[in-house]
């Protein structure tokens, strides 16, 4: 049986001597896994407590205003005096 690639690893001709690769001491774990169990109970009471104290936070935390700054409403103003300034000039010459 020939290998198309000769480069390849694992390819391994019958003349050379095969080393096992050494393998570790697998650990042992210290102790084993304890799932953790939850009710249904416990985990609907936490869920509403967790909603109460959200609801309060809320409730005291300010709402956000939305003062917008005067410079705008004077540039929205000049925009608005540049833009109509040649309708204004079309009523005036009539």
């Amino acid at each position: 049986m020939t290998v198309s690639v000769q480069n390849s690893a694992v390819y391994q001709p019958v003349n050379m001597k095969v080393n096992k690769p050494s393998v570790g001491v697998i650990a042992t774990p210290d102790r084993l896994y304890k799932p953790v169990l939850y009710s249904h109970i416990k985990a609907t009471q936490e869920h509403k407590m967790i909603e109460h104290q959200l609801q309060e936070q809320i409730k005291k935390t300010k709402p956000p205003t939305k003062d917008t700054p005067k410079a705008v409403y004077v540039l929205l103003a000049a925009a608005g005096a540049i833009l109509s300034f040649p309708l204004i000039k079309k009523l005036i010459k009539k």
